[in-house]
């Protein structure tokens, strides 16, 4: 029962004004749950390879924090290795 904590560009659902909602990818026994964060971001302030906000990101910090919240909210660390494009 290896559970994973992902963060990711729902790069899918394009918003009105040209954004992507921004959720948190949660699979445990090959289930796959989306969490919303309440945050979306464009894709150009969105490093997919790291998945974390680029340096030149307006909310950096704000965005860092709330993902590290909701982390230890939920008691999973969040893994960074996946590269999720087009979720």
């Amino acid at each position: 029962m290896n559970t994973t904590l992902t963060t990711v560009l729902y790069t899918s659902k394009t918003l009105s004004d040209g954004t992507h909602p921004l959720m948190l990818r949660l699979t445990k026994n090959r289930r796959i749950k989306y969490i919303s964060l309440h945050i979306s971001l464009d894709a150009k302030f969105w490093d997919f390879d790291k998945s974390r906000p680029k340096r030149n990101c307006p909310d950096k910090e704000r965005i860092n924090t709330l993902i590290e919240y909701k982390s230890t909210f939920l008691g999973i660390p969040v893994t960074r290795s996946l590269t999720l494009r087009g979720v």
